[in-house]
């Protein structure tokens, strides 16, 4: 959505040019699919989690032994509430810093069933 606003600023504001941004609506949308195809979560077995996220042409997979794991945290706009998703933030150990996993737009029940799976160590 914010996408189409921008498009349709630049094409009023620089005409008759500014129309040629149209072209950035279907490669927004497929930066946006493809994000979404490849943020997956899962537990393997009791002990590992798997965490799947990607951006642009990038994929990143995450095999966390559940030691690793220092805090995870559940967040949620509003306008995410109303479709039934939400972000889960996974905080590791990583010798003297941390590392941060971030996983989005997750169904809400699989990242509530994840979280539940961390609280009851």
């Amino acid at each position: 959505m914010p996408t189409i606003l921008l498009v349709v600023i630049i094409g009023l504001f620089f005409q008759p040019y500014g129309w040629l941004s149209v072209v950035l609506l279907p490669v927004a949308f497929w930066i946006g699919y493809y994000a979404s195809v490849n943020n997956r979560l899962a537990l393997t077995n009791a002990d590992v989690l798997l965490a799947q996220n990607g951006h642009l042409l990038t994929r990143k997979l995450y095999l966390i032994p559940r030691g690793r794991i220092q805090a995870m945290s559940m967040q949620q706009t509003v306008l995410m509430a109303r479709v039934e998703l939400s972000h889960l933030k996974i905080i590791l150990r990583s010798g003297n810093e941390k590392q941060v996993v971030q996983v989005r737009y997750l169904p809400k029940k699989k990242a509530e069933e994840i979280y539940r799976w961390y609280r009851h160590k």
